[in-house]
C-alpha cells in the first residue's frame, strides 16, 4: 500500500489530470482483468470514469449480493453522480437489492423508479421482472400497508400472463417467489394463489440463488401450514438447514 500511494503521489505531480484519467481508467481495465474488482472500482472512480464504474456494478451486483456485501455493492453506486444513477433502471434497480435487507421502505422507492425507467425504455423482459418482484418483496419484507401491492398485482398478467409460461431461470423464480409470497400473507384466497405456488414450487430447485429458494419453501410451508396441510408443510422444510428456519419453528 506504501508503495503504491509513493506511486500515485508520483504520478499526480509529473501527470496533467487528463493523462492521470486516462492512466487510472487504463490500470482500472487491468485490475478488472486481473480479478480485482474493487481496485477496478476505487481507480474508476477516482478517474471519473462513470460509464466504466457502472458496467463494473452492473456485471459484479449479483456477484456481491450472494456473497453478502451488500454494503460494498452499495458503496459503488454512491459513488456514481446522482443524476447517472437516476438516468438508468439497471443502477437504481440494484441499489434497492442492496438496501432491501436494511430498509425495505427506501428500497421499494427505488424498486419503483427502476421499474418505471424500464417501461419507459419499452423494456418489458428481465429488467421490469426483477424490479416489479423487487416491489413486492420490499413490501413483504416491510410486513406493513400490503395494500400497496394490489395496483402491482394488477400489473403482473399484463407482464407475464399465465404463471405456467414463466420460462426456467432465476428471473423467474423470484417473480414467482414474489408473487407467492405477497399473496400468501395479504390475500390467501386469490384465485391465482395455488397457481403461484405450483410454478414457484417447481422453480425451486433449478435456481442457486439461496435466499430465493428459502423464500419459496418457507411461503409454500406457511400457506399449507394455514390451510390446514401441516403434514405436507413439514415434507417442504424438513430438508431445510435447521440453521435457516425460524426460531419458533
Amino acid at each position: 500500500p506504501l508503495f503504491r500511494e509513493f506511486l500515485l503521489k508520483k504520478a499526480q505531480e509529473s501527470l496533467g489530470q487528463g493523462e492521470r484519467s486516462a492512466l487510472q481508467r487504463n490500470a482500472g481495465a487491468l485490475l478488472l482483468t486481473a480479478g480485482r474488482p474493487g481496485d477496478a472500482a476505487a481507480l474508476f472512480s477516482e478517474a471519473r470514469d462513470w460509464e466504466g464504474l457502472g458496467d463494473l456494478i452492473t456485471s459484479h451486483a449479483q456477484t456481491l449480493l450472494g456473497q453478502g456485501r451488500n454494503a460494498t455493492l452499495e458503496g459503488w453506486l454512491r459513488a456514481l453522480p446522482e443524476e447517472r444513477l437516476r438516468a438508468s433502471p439497471w443502477l437504481l434497480y440494484w441499489l434497492g437489492a442492496a438496501r432491501l435487507s436494511y430498509s425495505p421502505a427506501e428500497a421499494q422507492t427505488y424498486f419503483e423508479e427502476a421499474f418505471a425507467g424500464f417501461q419507459e425504455q419499452g423494456e418489458r423482459g428481465p429488467g421490469s421482472l426483477l424490479a416489479w418482484a423487487g416491489t413486492l418483496k420490499s413490501i413483504h419484507f416491510a410486513f406493513s400497508n400490503f395494500r400497496a401491492a394490489d395496483a402491482w398485482l394488477e400489473v403482473l398478467p399484463r407482464l407475464v400472463g399465465d404463471p405456467a409460461a414463466l420460462p426456467p431461470g432465476e428471473i423467474s423464480a423470484h417473480v414467482a417467489s414474489a408473487a407467492l409470497a405477497i399473496l400468501t400473507i395479504h390475500s390467501p384466497e386469490h384465485p391465482d394463489l395455488p397457481s403461484w405456488e405450483e410454478r414457484a414450487l417447481a422453480l425451486e430447485p433449478t435456481i442457486d440463488d439461496r435466499a430465493c429458494r428459502l423464500s419459496i419453501l418457507f411461503n409454500a410451508g406457511w400457506l399449507r401450514a394455514m390451510r390446514g396441510r401441516r403434514g405436507s408443510a413439514q415434507l417442504l422444510l424438513d430438508p431445510v438447514p435447521a440453521a435457516d428456519l425460524p426460531a419458533d419453528r
